[in-house]
């Protein structure tokens, strides 16, 4: 076994003449030994938190609720978003893959505007860093003026940790609306 890669743990303190020498190593009687794998060793590089964060449990998986406001532009016309969303982690030790909705009110074309969306995303955990990359696709659903359109929408963006343990997090969606395509720049925050 690799020195390097085992975990010496002692339950209990015992006395001097109760422990054994194996190899040069004082074992206590109800010592415990830990294997760690290299890439438990790699994982533990990840600083802490480059989950989504901060997560509430819901049936024992993670959760995460955020506010989100941004731009909305299609067919040379700008508007306004805002809205709450929700991350689920369905994936209990992998917090890679995520499942997300929102739902969102805005502006455009002088109208008002309803968005709702539901995506699968999977996010790009880098060591050492507290960015986390993402890229995903689902569905978003626009309602504008009697109109609604239904579409199949790509996302791509980066969350954030900040320093209290909250989470920022910038994306860019297309939504592929019939005859255009409608760009959202959204940021978000959770909470």
């Amino acid at each position: 076994m690799n020195p390097a890669l085992l975990l010496f743990v002692a339950a209990t303190m015992a006395p001097a003449s109760a422990a054994t020498t194996v190899n040069g190593f004082s074992i206590a009687p109800h010592a415990t030994f830990v294997t760690k794998s290299v890439a438990d060793e790699l994982d533990q590089q990840r600083p802490p938190g480059t989950a989504a964060s901060p997560t509430h449990q819901v049936a024992g998986k993670q959760m995460m609720i955020m506010v989100q406001g941004g731009l909305v532009t299609c067919c040379g016309s700008t508007g306004f978003d805002v809205g709450v969303g929700a991350a689920f982690m369905p994936l209990k030790d992998n917090d890679k893959f995520e499942i997300n909705g929102d739902f969102n009110f805005g502006r455009l074309f002088s109208t008002n505007l309803i968005y709702i969306s539901f995506n699968g995303q999977y996010d790009f955990h880098l060591n050492n860093s507290k960015a986390v990359p993402f890229a995903g696709g689902g569905i978003g659903i626009a309602h504008t003026s009697g109109a609604t359109n239904t579409a199949f929408q790509l996302l791509f963006g980066a969350q954030f940790e900040m320093s209290s343990g909250r989470a920022v997090r910038a994306q860019v969606r297309f939504l592929f609306t019939s005859g255009a395509s409608t760009t959202l720049i959204l940021g978000g925050f959770a909470f």
